[in-house]
């Protein structure tokens, strides 16, 4: 790696890093504050509704669909992140195509066969229209001897550098029983004899040949996870993915544990709608004509409600109700209001 990498590098890590740092604060921030919350009791009227709601998607087929859909999407889009990782990883190790059997890829790193030099009239006498671009992944199959390599395949060979270069082959010949080969870029007008690999390209130099297996663009994303940023930013991403999953685990265990709490003491059914749940400064509960103290989280007392409690905690309820809806409509208002005034500008 040159200077300026080895900087870049060091820079993207001290950025990725950074921004683990702050993810992992502002996340256990939130997370620890909506764990004392349902500890506390804060969120127990949320929690009751969201009984419900669960009972209600139990009994929904769409719900049920939805949910196994959401899970297979995001299950198969890890998959594919870490099968990309795992074969850019390998690619860099080995620095050779990957061949899994008979059959393997490679991206395409140069521009040199992205496009028909002059110099090269062959392209135009034999119409050698295979070329390849900057970033595509191509498909190479393994070789078993010399006499599978034909005039003016495209192949792959490591050259004297250690570098994998795709080029076409432009001369074939054998010399005493042995094969030698020369290979040129479509685009380039010098061959790679004298600069890659001496003045012939032995055989056993020859790492795979081409099947025209071709997709573009994709390679761009193999090479940035073959690059130092490309492997930190992965680490970086898996350690916020499992941070992540940690305070949501302890977060959904504390809504788990509280809920039960709240179906144990209060006898609440999910199933029942006909009979909702009330809750004063989330620390008294209305069910089921009955009002259950709460303070901090802890279950106090259980008393019968009167009349006049009955009829505060729902008039309380439908207030609450009543003063979101007429803050949503002022909301709609002002927003009409203001392109109104916008148009009468223009």
């Amino acid at each position: 790696m040159s200077g300026l990498e080895i900087l870049s590098l060091i820079v993207t890590i001290i950025c990725l890093v950074s921004f683990s740092f702050v993810f992992t604060i502002l996340f256990r921030s939130y997370y620890k504050n909506a764990e004392e919350g349902v500890n506390n009791g804060k969120e127990d009227l949320l929690l009751l509704q969201e009984l419900v709601e669960e009972e209600e998607k139990k009994s929904s087929k769409w719900a049920q669909v939805k949910n196994v859909g959401g899970k297979i999407i995001s299950y198969s889009l890890l998959a594919l992140v870490v099968v990309f990782f795992g074969f850019s990883l390998a690619a860099r190790i080995s620095n050779t195509p990957l061949l899994f059997g008979e059959t393997g890829t490679l991206v395409i790193s140069s521009p040199s066969m992205s496009e028909k030099n002059t110099v090269n009239t062959y392209l135009w006498t034999y119409d050698l229209n295979d070329q390849l671009d900057t970033y595509d992944l191509i498909g190479v199959e393994r070789i078993h001897s010399p006499e599978e390599i034909e005039l003016y395949d495209i192949i792959a060979f490591r050259a004297n550098d250690g570098r994998t270069i795709v080029h076409r082959v432009i001369d074939i010949s054998k010399i005493d029983g042995e094969y030698f080969f020369r290979t040129k870029g479509d685009a380039n007008r010098l061959e790679d004899a004298g600069d890659l690999y001496g003045d012939y390209l032995a055989y056993q130099d020859i790492l795979a040949k081409y099947n025209e297996f071709r997709v573009p663009v994709i390679g761009v994303f193999v090479i940035f996870l073959q690059s130092g940023a490309g492997i930190a930013t992965i680490f970086s991403l898996i350690y916020c993915y499992l941070m992540y999953g940690y305070f949501r685990k302890r977060l959904d265990k504390a809504i788990e544990e509280r809920s039960e709490y709240l179906v144990s003491t209060l006898s609440f059914v999910a199933k029942d709608k006909e009979t909702p749940a009330y809750i004063e400064e989330k620390e008294e509960i209305l069910y089921k004509e009955e009002k259950y103290l709460f303070v901090e989280g802890k279950f106090i007392e259980k008393s019968a409600a009167s009349e006049e409690e009955i009829t505060r905690f729902t008039a309380s309820s439908e207030e609450e109700e009543k003063e979101e809806t007429e803050n949503f409509i002022q909301k709609l208002l002002h927003k009409f209001r203001k392109e109104d005034d916008q148009d009468e500008k223009e």
